[in-house]
């Protein structure tokens, strides 16, 4: 099993690869947003944030874990996952044009996931 520990939901190809959602989904991407003012908010904010997302991979016991959000909160995070033995993984992802009813747009279609 793969955690989706990402503000984003799971796409159809990601879920057929294994990804699945926390049951708190809403908590999920609060803890992965970020509203500080200063360094030291900063610090704090990514040491208290990263606890409880632990606590939140630590409650569905998966094999996998992916990742995705603040650079500064990704890192640590990735770092206490890691040394809790977890395997960390990324979505990649390719940017594909889609025309319906004459009006084109870009989607993401994910692609695979990778080991960080």
């Amino acid at each position: 099993m793969i955690l989706n520990l990402t503000q984003h939901n799971s796409s159809t190809e990601q879920i057929e690869q294994g990804l699945v959602e926390p049951e708190d989904k809403a908590l999920v991407k609060e803890l992965l947003t970020l509203r500080v003012n200063s360094p030291e908010e900063m610090r704090k904010a990514i040491d208290t944030k990263v606890q409880l997302l632990l606590n939140v991979a630590d409650s569905h016991r998966p094999t996998t874990i992916l990742v995705g959000g603040h650079p500064g909160l990704i890192a640590v995070l990735v770092g206490e996952l890691k040394f809790q033995q977890y395997k960390v993984v990324m979505s990649h992802t390719d940017r594909v044009v889609v025309e319906k009813a004459g009006v084109k747009t870009s989607v993401f279609k994910h692609k695979f996931f990778y080991e960080v």
